[in-house]
Parts: C-alpha cells; sequence; structure tokens
C-alpha cells in the first residue's frame, strides 16, 4: 500500500517507516504536527523536541514531501474509548493534518505511526483512520520486549541521539543529551536504569525522547550544526534545543532488504469462494422461528438459532446476494427486537457466532452487520461456512451473548441501566473490557472486519474472535494447514499475552474449526497439545510488557534457546483443555483451519484457579435419556428431529472447565450414534 507517515523525528516514527517499507509499503509523504505556539500543558499524544527540524529530515533526509499542520488543540477527551470528539481535542489537529495529506496525495491508502505499548495513542490514531478510510500500519505495536526492540532498532542501522530527558533520578540534561543511544544502550547505562527504577529502554515512560540523525531509508544524514541544553540536573528534565542544523550527503548508502512475501498468498483480506452449492428453484417458504433465549442472573444473555422468517430459494446466482441480505436483515431486526426487550441494545453484545452456508455471503452482508454493531468496541466474532446445514436451507444464523449495561458501562455513560451503575461502583472488577487493534503490526493479525479481537467479560473470562493462520505484518496466510495451525496458536498466545500476561494454559474451552483438506487429526491434536503447553505459542508471557525478570522469563535457565531446548525434551503434560474438532464446508479467506477459544484471565485462573469434570452416558433410546441426568442439560438449541433422522442409541460425552466455584463454567459436548444408517460414527475421545 502507498501509506503517508506520521513523523515526531524520534526512533519510533523513524523505525516504523523502516518496517512498512520492509514489508513491502511504500512512503509518499510524511505528516507532522508542529508544536503549539504556546505550551500549556504536554502533549500525551505528540513529541514536541525537535520539532523544528523536521522539515530537513524529511524534505532533504528521507526525500518526501512534508504536511506539517500546526497543533492548537489540548488533551480534552483523555478516555482510552475516543468518541464525542471535540474539535478543541489535539487528537482533531492530527485529522485535518492526514486529511490535507489524503487531499494532496490522493493514492495514500494507509498511515504509519511508531505506537509501541499506548493503546492511548493507538486508538486515537486507528479512529482518525477509520474516519478517513485509510489503513493504520503499527507494525513496532507489541513487537518485542522494549529492550530487544531497542537493540534490533539499533542493529538495523538507526543512529539517534537524545533531545529531550524526563527521568530523575537516572538520565541527566548536561551528561546525556546529545549523546546517541547506541552509546547509553551499549555501556549499561539503560540496563542499570532498568533494575534500579523500572527504567523503560525505549522510553515508553517518558523518560527520553530522541531525534534520528541517520538510518538505512535516509537519503542523507542529519547534522547539528548549533544547539544549546536547556533545563536542570536537579529535577531531571531538559531539552536539548536545536538553532541550527544540515543536511549532508553520505558516502555511500547503506543496504536494506525488504521482506520477501510468498507467492500465491493475497494481502488484501478478501473472502474467496472455495465452494459453489446452488439450490434448486422452489417457492418462497416463511415459517414462524423465534430465537432460543436463555437469560441468567447479573444481566448475561444468551440468543441462539436466530434464523429469518423467510427461506426462498433461487437457481440465480446473481439473486443470491439480495437473498443473503434480505435474510440477515430479519435476523438483525429480530435481534433488535429481542435486545430492547430486555432493556438493552447492540452495544451490550459480546460475542457472535456467524453461520453461513457459504463463506462468500459475508461480502453482501459485511455493510449491514457493521451499522447494526458499530465500529466502536464491537462484539469479538467467529464466522464459518457450513454449507447446505441451515435448518431450513437458510443462508444465515447468529448467535450471541449479551451483557446487559455493559456497551454504556464502557462509555462511561451516565444513562446507563442498573447494571451499569453497579458496575461503576465496583472498584474490583469490570463489568467488560474490549481489545480492538486495527492497526497492522507484527503482533497479531488486524481483525478481517468489523468486530474486537477479545471480550472480557467481569474481569474474570475472555471471549476471543476465531483466530485463523494469518501472519500478521503481511496479513497472509501461512502455507499449508500445519503451519496455519501453529501460526493460530501464536496469534492467540500473543493476544492473551496483550491483554494481562496470560497464557494459553488459561484457555477453558477451545474449538477447532477444520478444513476437509485436514484428514489427518491425530497430528492436529498433537500439534495443539505442543503449541499449549511446551511453547505456549512460542510467546513467553509478561516479557513485553516487563511484567517477569529474565531469570523468570526462561524459568531459571539462562537465555531461550536452553530453555526451548530443554522444555522440548521434558514429556508433554495432559491437557486440561478440551480441544473440540470439528470439519466444516469454508472457512474465511480460505483459511484451512480457524481456533475459536475462551479463556480466565490470568487473575482468575490464579487466584480462583480451574476443575475439569468428565460425564460420559450411553442411551439405548430417547426414554432414557429422558429419565436421566442428561435432560436437564439446556444445550441452547432446539432444532426439530427429522423423522428420519431418529437413532435408536447413541453416546454422550461432555467436558466441563470451572473457573472457581460457582463463577463461570465452559462445557464441552460430543454425540455420537451407534446407528450406521444414519450418522458417522466418531469416537469421542479423539474428538475432545
Amino acid at each position: 500500500m502507498k501509506f503517508a507517515a506520521l513523523v515526531s523525528g524520534g526512533k519510533d516514527s523513524v523505525y516504523s517507516i523502516l518496517e512498512c517499507i520492509r514489508v513491502g509499503h511504500e512512503l509518499v509523504c510524511c505528516v507532522h504536527l508542529g508544536a503549539p505556539l504556546k505550551v500549556e500543558e504536554e502533549s500525551f499524544m505528540y513529541q514536541t523536541a525537535a520539532s523544528n527540524v523536521i522539515p530537513t529530515l524529511v524534505e532533504e533526509c528521507l526525500g518526501v514531501p512534508l504536511i506539517l499542520q500546526q497543533r492548537v488543540g489540548k488533551s480534552v477527551n483523555q478516555s482510552l474509548v475516543y468518541e464525542n470528539c471535540s474539535d478543541e481535542d489535539e487528537v482533531e489537529d492530527m485529522y485535518l493534518a492526514l486529511k490535507k495529506a489524503k487531499d494532496n496525495f490522493p493514492m495514500i491508502e494507509a498511515v504509519s505511526s511508531g505506537a509501541i505499548l499506548s493503546t492511548y495513542q493507538r486508538v486515537r490514531i486507528e479512529s482518525v483512520c477509520a474516519r478517513l478510510n485509510l489503513t493504520s500500519l503499527s507494525y513496532l505495536w507489541r513487537m518485542q520486549p522494549q529492550r530487544e526492540l531497542l537493540e534490533k532498532m539499533l542493529q538495523d542501522g538507526i543512529e539517534a541521539v537524545l533531545v529531550k530527558t524526563a527521568c530523575p533520578p537516572g538520565l541527566l540534561p548536561s551528561r546525556h543529551l546529545k549523546q546517541t543511544l547506541g552509546k547509553l544502550y551499549y555501556t549499561g547505562l539503560f540496563q542499570k536504569l532498568h533494575e534500579k527504577y523500572k527504567f523503560h529502554y525505549c522510553g515508553e515512560g517518558g523518560e527520553y525522547e530522541s531525534l534520528v540523525i541517520d538510518c538505512p531509508i535516509y537519503l542523507k544524514r542529519l547534522c547539528i550544526d548549533e544547539s544549546e541544553i536547556v533545563g536542570s540536573d536537579d529535577d531531571g528534565v531538559g531539552e536539548l534545543v536545536i538553532k541550527k542544523c544540515h543536511s549532508e550527503k553520505k558516502d555511500k548508502k547503506p543496504e536494506f532488504h525488504p521482506l520477501k512475501i510468498s507467492s500465491g498468498a493475497s494481502n488484501s483480506a478478501s473472502f474467496e469462494k472455495l465452494y459453489s452449492t446452488k439450490d434448486e428453484d422452489g417457492p418462497c417458504r416463511k415459517s414462524c422461528h423465534l430465537p432460543h433465549i436463555k437469560r441468567v442472573p447479573g444481566g448475561l444473555i444468551h440468543f441462539s438459532e436466530i434464523l429469518s422468517q423467510t427461506t426462498i430459494h433461487s437457481s440465480q446466482e446473481k439473486q443470491e446476494g439480495d437473498l443473503v441480505v434480505k435474510e440477515a436483515l430479519e435476523i438483525f431486526e429480530a435481534l433488535r427486537f429481542g435486545l430492547l426487550k430486555y432493556g438493552c441494545n447492540s452495544q451490550d453484545v459480546v460475542f457472535v457466532h456467524l453461520y453461513l452456508s457459504e463463506i462468500s455471503h459475508f461480502s453482501n452482508i459485511n455493510k449491514h452487520y457493521k451499522s447494526f454493531f458499530g465500529t466502536l468496541l464491537p462484539p469479538s466474532r467467529s464466522c464459518v461456512a457450513v454449507g447446505s446445514n441451515l435448518p431450513g436451507g437458510r443462508r444465515v444464523m447468529l448467535d450471541c451473548v449479551v451483557q446487559i449495561g455493559s456497551g454504556a458501562f464502557m462509555r462511561k455513560s451516565s444513562e446507563g441501566d442498573k447494571y451499569t451503575k453497579a458496575a461503576m461502583c465496583n472498584n474490583n472488577t469490570s463489568l467488560r473490557e474490549v481489545l480492538h487493534v486495527q492497526s497492522i503490526s507484527h503482533w497479531a493479525p488486524v481483525c478481517v472486519g468489523p468486530y474486537s479481537q477479545v471480550n472480557t467479560l467481569r474481569s474474570g473470562v475472555h471471549f476471543i474472535a476465531g483466530q485463523i493462520g494469518l501472519d500478521p505484518p503481511t496479513m497472509t496466510l501461512k502455507e499449508g494447514w500445519v503451519e496455519q495451525l501453529k501460526q493460530c496458536w501464536t496469534n492467540l498466545a500473543r493476544i492473551l499475552d496483550a491483554l494481562d500476561g496470560g497464557s494459553l494454559q488459561n484457555l477453558v474451552s477451545c474449538l477447532l474449526y477444520v478444513s476437509p483438506e485436514v484428514i489427518d487429526w491425530n497430528l492436529a491434536h498433537a500439534i495443539c497439545s505442543d503449541m499449549v503447553w511446551k511453547t505456549n505459542g512460542n510467546v513467553i508471557p509478561g516479557s513485553v510488557d516487563s511484567l517477569i525478570s529474565s531469570t523468570e522469563m526462561y524459568d531459571g535457565y539462562e537465555d531461550e534457546g536452553t530453555w526451548r531446548e530443554m522444555t522440548a525434551q521434558q514429556s508433554g503434560k495432559k491437557s486440561g483443555i478440551p480441544f473440540l474438532l470439528v470439519a466444516i464446508a469454508e472457512l474465511p479467506v480460505g483459511s484451512l483451519v480457524e481456533i475459536e477459544a475462551i479463556a480466565a484471565t490470568k487473575r482468575a485462573a490464579s487466584t480462583l484457579g480451574k476443575r475439569k469434570y468428565l460425564l460420559e452416558e450411553n442411551f439405548e433410546s430417547h426414554d432414557d435419556m429422558k429419565n436421566t441426568k442428561f435432560s436437564v442439560f439446556d444445550t441452547g438449541h432446539d432444532f426439530p428431529i427429522e423423522s428420519e433422522l431418529q437413532i435408536s442409541s447413541f453416546n454422550y460425552y461432555a467436558t466441563t472447565v470451572c473457573i472457581g466455584s460457582g463463577c463461570a463454567a465452559m462445557c464441552t459436548v460430543v454425540a455420537s450414534s451407534t446407528d450406521k444408517d444414519n450418522f458417522l460414527v466418531f469416537n469421542p475421545e479423539t474428538l475432545l
């Protein structure tokens, strides 16, 4: 994509440009928010030091046009949710600057930024990009632990000097301003400050600001001719005021090698049709099919089997899109009515299961789905295609989980109901939290559609969106189902790590959708066990956020290589997590595997604990079923059993994982028939 870069002149924004080019994007121009004429307060969004140097840095060193926007706004909205924007907010200055860039360069499709850990900055950049129909590129977001990231920057040729310090005690203006990051890092100063004061290597705590004077993508080197240090060593706050600078031609341009993107993979996350199923012509059928609704104390509701009341069969492919939209609109209207009945709305929906007859149908209903659920703090979602197996030959079916009052709670609304007001008075837990990263990065895939990566209920349970085997920076699928499955687990592990330093061992339920091409289920199960219990998806929990020490990071071993070698030799633990594998017709973007998971939060898992229960029954008849404890199990579905599908006997196998005592439980159920004339016989133990 052709992109504009938000630049401050610091190492993060410049290195983000380098990463974008490395992946294969093309830099068109740079955008800089200049320092205000009168500084009344520190900006929560922008670097102010050395702002006067930016024209030389961009136009001469980088060799691209500069869009310069004077900053006049303040940090009006300081919430982590950015909406209801005021014209006086400093974020609106960025909107005007990017709009000007897009007007001047209509070919721009994306915007790069240097956010590493700041959710505050990232959500505001994503908000502006969404309003301008631009893609946010944030390749530094949770890319690596800060020490490793800084070292990678230095090794990749980033040469930067300190232009601001705000780290008392530790960095002294008179001693450390104008010093290079490489010198300060490799002499061990940053490590000493980190060990003694929890200093952030990349300055994510505001410890310092930098200015890049040279890097592999610079055409010319930036030279500081005249400068002055302003500040005091007493409080450690100081700034390098650059009075004169110039660009200097480099003797030799350093080599820079972009990443190789595998051929045959598409960069665009488009839904492709893998199968073609055409229905025979038939009459329009109308039926009264009411959704199944289950409500439990605390305002938690489960809507299931939401279907349209009309079924129309058509053999003309061009009519299929209109019929899918018709079904979807009926479903959204039915859900709207159901939500209204319980005093809530679409903002209270936490998780959505979307079942389609063909995955290509989603492109037809996407704008209606987006209109209904919105793009701000949307529910997490799993979307699969099940072929012609939906009731009555329908094309769309929807299930969802709802927490009454959670939408108003996240938006800090004063007009919430009793659930919202009670939650706002609770300082121990949060009714609902949402992780919605819309920037392309090295961290985890950006959501392919209007949904969030995770919705967390009551600080205890994570509802995680379905994960497919996309490589995050390129948004292309890995080759083959084995590599896709491994990538799914890595993506899932990175998401859990970003929430609270959690790990895959906190999972309580795991549903693996697999393509018919995946025929070796035993290998799939072995990969899942290894990724969960041996390597945690090749992610070290807590390392990016510096939540653990270097000793804890590798379980006492001296380095990562030794840790991986030793853990690989250990016998795998028996998983307490049910892995349910389901073969399904189609998955999003032509993927072969998708993982849908529910996890306990790290806090809930460590304080409340998890327990697993098994239940296995064999029923010779339906009368046996009615006379046993099986009858009290409400699955949430009540599809009528057709007479030709009546079975004489079947086996029932359930695995339940509980969080605490009476707090939460997830149950995975498998039923298999011994009647070979009606059902394929599965061994439940191979499925779980």
